[in-house]
């Protein structure tokens, strides 16, 4: 996903203002919160709608979300109201979980396997997995009904299949690669 230049800057400095802090999580938390807010039209309308004066839509965000984000996640949504860019907030969103991410070292981990698999499981495979990236992992478990048995991880861009159907791949191919070179 390619992504603006605006949301870029608006992320990174609030990644910056949330770090120094100590509120990378809440910050996360709040904005996924406010961001699943914007999916009722009648919502999203009123903040994005010039015709409403901004100091009623920022009366109103004070009113309806005070009790329940933080300071800093109000002001953000404070200073993007009042530059017309509430729209950019789900871009905003996901730019800031990467980038807190990566300033916890951490990394997201999708987990597929062919069962629900218990919390020793759970925590033995994230062990492996945070020695091999030598950085925090979160585990998002998947079922995946296809998998004959084992598992499948993937972490960003790679993929590591533990997976029966792929163990039994590899097997095919060195007995193939092994009826080859006896042959020759």
């Amino acid at each position: 996903m390619k992504h603006t230049r605006a949301a870029k800057q608006y992320a990174r400095a609030l990644v910056e203002a949330a770090r120094a802090r100590g509120l990378l999580d809440r910050i996360e938390e709040d904005l996924s919160l406010f961001r699943d807010t914007l999916d009722l039209p009648e919502w999203s309308l009123f903040l994005t709608n010039p015709a409403v004066p901004l100091d009623q839509r920022y009366q109103t965000l004070e009113r309806v979300f005070a009790p329940y984000l933080d300071p800093l996640t109000l002001s953000f949504l404070r200073v993007l109201l009042q530059h017309g860019r509430v729209r950019l907030l789900p871009e905003i969103a996901d730019l800031y979980r990467q980038l807190a991410r990566a300033a916890r070292q951490e990394v997201e981990a999708a987990l597929y396997s062919a069962r629900p698999l218990g919390a020793d499981e759970l925590d033995l495979v994230r062990g492996r997995l945070e020695m091999f990236t030598g950085r925090r992992v979160r585990l998002r478990p998947v079922v995946d009904a296809s998998l004959l048995g084992g598992i499948r991880v993937q972490i960003e861009d790679l993929i590591i299949d533990g997976s029966l159907r792929a163990r039994l791949r590899q097997l095919e191919e060195r007995m193939l690669q092994a009826g080859i070179e006896r042959s020759s």
